[in-house]
């Protein structure tokens, strides 16, 4: 929690280039593990519930490479639903949950 705060504390000062990226890069790290960073990358949709203190960083700024300036979400070709809980994403016939046919 205390990155999160250190880097949401670094976009809001008046100098963002101050932000420390490799907290961005540990951030998406422990997010997103082993091969789950990829899978995100290569997604067609992305529907993102944060919880927290995630919930006061923007999610793009959640990169594997952001200390070389490549952050792949903002390049992202639909945009990200965010909701603010899950019982905000409506259900879809046929959807699965948990493993779970919904319907």
């Amino acid at each position: 929690m205390d990155e999160v705060s250190r880097v949401r504390a670094e976009l809001n000062s008046a100098h963002p280039e101050a932000i420390d990226l490799k907290i961005c890069e540990q951030l998406f790290a422990s997010l997103f593990p082993d091969d789950a960073g990829k899978i995100l990358e290569d997604s067609s949709e992305i529907i993102l519930i944060p919880d927290d203190a995630l919930f006061v960083l923007p999610f793009e700024m959640y990169s594997p490479q952001a200390s070389k300036g490549n952050f792949p979400l903002l390049k992202y070709p639909q945009p990200i639903i965010r909701l603010p809980f899950r019982c905000a994403w409506p259900e879809r016939p046929g959807s699965v949950l948990n493993g779970r046919s919904r319907f």
